[in-house]
């Protein structure tokens, strides 16, 4: 039976080859996003886990400088050119 349905299932997506293409070129648009976003969010969050002193790490934050409402980690280019 199980046998019989395979067969079937796949003689129907062989007539309609556009409309499995499509779904199958969707499902690996979607996995690759799915997996790039969730490697970058896991990278964001594990960024300084590898420091023997990791509970003293701070980020600055300031305020906008282009206007908007809100913090942003910025660092002034007087800070950076020592």
């Amino acid at each position: 039976m199980l046998k019989h349905n395979l067969k079937l299932i796949l003689r129907i997506l062989w007539i309609r080859r556009l409309y499995t293409s499509v779904i199958l070129l969707s499902l690996i648009i979607g996995f690759l996003c799915t997996n790039l976003l969730i490697s970058f969010l896991f990278f964001e969050t594990h960024t300084d886990t590898f420091h023997s002193k990791q509970n003293r790490i701070y980020q600055v934050f300031s305020n906008d400088p282009s206007g908007g409402k809100g913090l942003i980690a910025y660092i002034p280019i007087t800070l950076t050119t020592i």
